[in-house]
């Protein structure tokens, strides 16, 4: 599977950054980078989430569940604010 640059990617007004909390349900959204801790980061990309995957957002309460390619994940919101995304 061949993963796009984010950093080669030009981000539009409609692409401007935001944490996966900010994101409404419904929305398709590209990951950007993630902050967190070294650990944070090495369970997220176990998980699929890497710069450059899309995210479709199923719903925000009372956790943030994402689907990333054919897998469903429920996350919290202090790991998901880590999360930079771009609205596509």
């Amino acid at each position: 599977m061949t993963v796009p640059d984010p950093a080669t990617a030009p981000v539009t007004d409609s692409a401007k950054p935001y944490t996966l909390v900010d994101v409404k349900p419904g929305d398709h959204v590209l990951v950007h980078h993630v902050e967190a801790t070294p650990s944070r980061i090495d369970k997220l990309a176990a998980l699929g989430i890497l710069p450059g995957v899309e995210l479709l957002v199923h719903q925000r309460k009372p956790v943030i569940v994402v689907e990333v390619g054919e897998t469903v994940l429920a996350l919290e919101h202090d790991l998901a604010e880590g999360i930079v995304v771009a609205r596509i």
